[in-house]
């Protein structure tokens, strides 16, 4: 005779049925009346799926919890039976997640070899925190289940351990609910790995043997220096830079670097003396 999908709340309380049940003419005649009790009775049909969007008897839609649903049927004579009560879950709140944006995104050296990652957000099923290269291909992955999104440094390293060519990469972190609910965007664009050192190169041009402060032709010693300087547009630049003139013990006597020349000159011309300006023996 009748149908119903019956949903409780966590307390127990119902908040919204659904169903169906034989409808019964309105005005009920003698005669129509004498002919219903010989016509066939006709059962209800009960759909093989039944949608609940959330809303409940009121109209209002149900807050964030755990439901109970099942089905009840009555039959003509009275008869009621019932399903076991299962479990649903209302969530419409979005994963979230917060990453934080590094003011020097350059590393892949000495002192800046690894890369790290500041994040916070809520307790998920699962988190995807992604490096992609420039063409967007996905270069290494971290999952996070079960759990917040955590701290982290990446060594330039791909998901089979090898490192990844010089350039520029981004990171995004991505979670979707059972739910079906979506995190927002959160990523760092404009990464850039650069672990090749430099191809720097030193020669003499001309004779090694010269005599400082004197009348000779030859009273200095001049220097051809190679020190790549990356293209502006590459995101990179040069930090440091230094050509050490030392004795065969290792003592430095004369230092030219960044502090003197800004960018790297091609030639360096050494007049034999020291910091102090006093010919070396």
């Amino acid at each position: 005779e009748s149908w119903s999908l019956i949903i409780e709340d966590a307390g127990g309380k119902i908040v919204r049925t659904i169903g169906n049940k034989v409808s019964l003419p309105e005005n009920v005649t003698f005669k129509s009346f004498f002919k219903q009790l010989f016509t066939p009775k006709q059962g209800v049909d009960i759909p093989a799926a039944v949608t609940w969007n959330g809303a409940m008897d009121n109209g209002e839609t149900a807050p964030d919890g755990t439901y109970q649903y099942y089905f009840t049927a009555t039959d003509d004579n009275g008869n009621v039976g019932s399903t076991d009560k299962y479990e649903v879950v209302i969530d419409t709140s979005a994963p979230q997640v917060t990453v934080g944006q590094p003011a020097d995104r350059i590393f892949g050296e000495g002192a800046k070899s690894e890369f790290n990652i500041k994040q916070s957000g809520s307790k998920e099923d699962e988190w995807v925190g992604s490096f992609k290269a420039a063409d967007g291909s996905i270069v290494r992955r971290y999952v996070w289940k079960n759990a917040e999104p955590l701290n982290f440094s990446w060594n330039g390293t791909n998901d089979s351990g090898a490192p990844v060519a010089d350039g520029v990469y981004s990171y995004e972190i991505k979670a979707a609910d059972r739910a079906g609910n979506v995190s927002p965007d959160a990523s760092i664009a404009n990464i850039i790995f650069s672990a090749e050192k430099p191809a720097t190169n030193i020669s003499i041009d001309g004779s090694r043997y010269f005599s400082p402060k004197s009348e000779s032709k030859l009273s200095s010693v001049t220097f051809n220096i190679t020190i790549p300087v990356p293209a502006a547009g590459s995101g990179n630049k040069l930090t440091s830079w230094s050509v050490v003139i030392v004795d065969a013990g290792g003592k430095v006597y004369r230092t030219y670097d960044s502090s003197s020349f800004e960018v790297p000159p091609r030639t360096i011309v050494f007049d034999g003396t020291d910091l102090n300006g006093s010919v070396l023996g």
